[in-house]
């Protein structure tokens, strides 16, 4: 059985760098599938149900209105998965490697991920997320660290994204500073040592 990547897509940066990744990284590889998925959030306020009993002709106008909404979100999404497309396409996949999935959100987000991983019979899960910091990276970052924490008999990558790129020499001069400084050997007085410094500073009677 060929192995499957699902590449969940949120129209983000961070969700076309994964993509990215994955084509530089697999773009050769022997029998490897991609299913790129877009869950599609919630109806907006606007479509809620306001609670009143509704007629029949406005149960059905409102039927309509979510059809032609959500068939609406599917045209604008056709053209961000001819765009990861194309990119995994120039990486080295085949286009029949590649199939596309819309549907509307069941339940949590990353559940619905994870639900479809499995229904797809996927082995690996790709997840971009937002090179951020602090609150915002914690915020930002909720969906692919919860589909890393609940996944189950399946693979994880996780993909930062971060604001700007850095380039491979730029990142290997970081570790290598990094491990420069943690290689400098400490100045560690022994207690005694320092209390003969210090006792200069006395005085006694």
């Amino acid at each position: 059985m060929p192995a499957k990547l699902l590449i969940p897509l949120d129209g983000s940066e961070s969700a076309m760098h994964a993509v990215e990744y994955i084509a530089n990284t697999f773009g050769h590889t022997p029998g490897l599938e991609i299913k790129l998925v877009h869950i599609l959030p919630g109806l907006p306020p606007s479509m809620w149900d306001d609670g009143h009993i509704l007629t029949e002709a406005e149960h059905q106008q409102r039927e309509e209105t979510i059809a032609d909404w959500e068939k609406e979100q599917g045209e604008q999404w056709q053209s961000i998965f001819a765009q990861a497309r194309a990119k995994l396409i120039q990486g080295g996949f085949a286009a029949e490697a590649i199939s596309t999935k819309f549907q509307p959100q069941y339940n949590d987000i990353a559940d619905d991920i994870l639900d479809e991983a499995n229904l797809e019979g996927c082995s690996t899960i790709v997840v971009g997320r937002r090179g951020l910091t602090g609150a915002a990276k914690f915020l930002l970052g909720s969906i692919s660290n919860k589909v890393a924490g609940h996944a189950r008999d399946l693979a994880v990558i996780i993909v930062d994204h971060a604001q700007e790129s850095e380039s491979q020499e730029s990142r290997s001069d970081r570790v290598r500073a990094r491990r420069a400084a943690k290689s400098k050997p400490k100045n560690r007085q022994g207690c005694w040592e320092k209390f003969i410094n210090f006792s200069k500073y006395w005085t006694w009677f």
